[in-house]
């Protein structure tokens, strides 16, 4: 039977391939003047949808009932040491859980089991601490990766498959680390290879055509200028106090899911914003960003067909990708009015505007994100392919640890989150087109209008 983090996953990628169907519906259905083959392939996406919603019901259902029998398996469980006749949890190095590693789990239901054991394992006050064996881990033979305590301030580390479910759900968000090119290291530093040759360019790699008799001509790809992309740490620490601690449903729900939406928006937002000074390379800080002119005399706060036009022409989208306009939602009653001739630039989706926001933008999806700045603002409409940022990733996670020791006085749990990521675009300026001498970029902007 598949346990929760499976099942959630499951969740996860069909409503990642609905999206890239009910993407390229939008698409075809805005098409004016389609084909029968166009028309044919509109009705299987259809379909295809259609069959999706229905997986992704069931497959939420699966989640919601395996969720309530979690549940109601942490309502009856005992708290360690309150009750002295209850069975008492297994020795040392031997688990019991439904979980189908439990060398991962050390035996722990979810994390507000773990951190229940915590503070009963810390002494003060006049209590007595009640160490349950669970938290001792394993003998010293058994692998590094299974759960040890210290007893120190420091803490207990938390186990593994805890640890890792958090840093799964991050990239599982549908938000900018799951969107950008991220792939997994052991290393803290990578070196990226910068090579802004083209297909089309004179540099690199040539192809020529070849006349009977003649010698082939060689090329020589130029050796790319190596980049290095430190991983740099970041944190979060937090605490939690004795109500929450009491109440073991939201107390995990605020070290899983919380947790990995805190560390989402902030890796997304250093993603884009990041200075690279103890942290990733933002795009938006990037000499590969281009920033498109403001229209001369163009009003402030103001969003109009040229500027959205010019944008578009400057994007290079990166193979395979799918590029993507982000928008502040200030701009919407700017996006509303524009048009060319009698057709409106903003096409809302297909069920029309009780189905809004969202729509295309000269054909491209608009993500609405709090990422965006404000009206006027540079980054307020951002046009980008996302797989043109490099995004490197520890390939050990999340470290967390707990700790009660600290804050025993004030009846407060210390939870604290620590991990490595370091990135930056691929492009380190613009490059050429094939045809003209407009330079293009994965990650397009529009100059401030204040």
């Amino acid at each position: 039977m598949p346990n929760i983090k499976e099942l959630r996953q499951a969740v996860s990628d069909l409503k990642a391939e609905g999206r890239q169907k009910l993407s390229a519906y939008n698409a075809l259905a805005a098409k004016a003047g389609r084909t029968e083959a166009e028309e044919a392939e509109l009705k299987k996406l259809n379909a295809d949808i259609d069959a999706l919603e229905a997986k992704v019901s069931e497959a939420q259902a699966a989640v919601e009932a395996e969720e309530q029998r979690l549940d109601r398996e942490r309502s009856f469980a005992p708290l360690p040491g309150a009750n002295p006749g209850a069975q008492q949890p297994s020795p040392a190095g031997s688990y019991g859980s439904t979980e189908p590693d439990p060398a991962r789990t050390n035996g722990f239901a979810d994390l507000a089991d773990f951190a229940l054991a915590v503070r009963a394992a810390t002494p003060g006050g006049g209590n007595v601490a009640v160490v349950d064996p669970r938290l001792l881990g394993p003998s010293a033979s058994d692998p590094a990766n299974v759960m040890r305590a210290s007893g120190s301030d420091e803490g207990f580390q938390v186990p593994p498959a805890y640890r890792d479910s958090i840093w799964d759900m991050v990239f599982a968000l549908d938000d900018i680390p799951s969107l950008v090119d991220s792939e997994p290291t052991s290393a803290r530093e990578v070196k990226m290879l910068a090579d802004e040759s083209t297909p089309w360019g004179a540099g690199g790699i040539q192809v020529r055509w070849r006349s009977e008799g003649k010698k082939m001509e060689e090329s020589k790809a130029p050796p790319p200028a190596p980049r290095s992309v430190p991983l740099e740490p970041l944190y979060a620490f937090v605490l939690a106090d004795e109500d929450l601690l009491e109440d073991a449903p939201r107390l995990a729900n605020r070290l899983t899911t919380k947790a990995a939406l805190a560390i989402t928006w902030k890796m997304g937002d250093t993603v884009i914003y990041g200075d690279g000074v103890q942290k990733p390379l933002g795009w938006m800080n990037s000499p590969a960003k281009i920033t498109v002119p403001k229209k001369v005399g163009q009003a402030a706060k103001t969003v109009t067909v040229d500027n959205v036009l010019d944008m578009y022409t400057r994007l290079l989208v990166q193979p395979n990708d799918t590029p993507f306009w982000m928008a502040n939602r200030d701009i919407v009653p700017q996006l509303v009015t524009l048009r060319i001739g009698d057709n409106l630039m903003w096409t809302p989706p297909v069920a029309g505007l009780k189905e809004a926001p969202g729509g295309f933008l000269l054909g491209m999806p608009i993500r609405w994100s709090e990422h965006a700045e404000t009206l006027g603002t540079e980054g307020d409409l951002q046009l980008v392919s996302p797989k043109g940022y490099y995004l490197a990733k520890r390939a050990s996670g999340i470290r967390m640890d707990t700790s009660i020791h600290l804050y025993f006085d004030y009846g407060i749990q210390a939870f604290r989150w620590t991990f490595r990521v370091g990135g930056q675009p691929y492009l380190s300026k613009p490059v050429q087109p094939a045809k003209g001498d407009t330079s293009k970029s994965h990650f397009v902007t529009l100059q401030t209008r204040g």
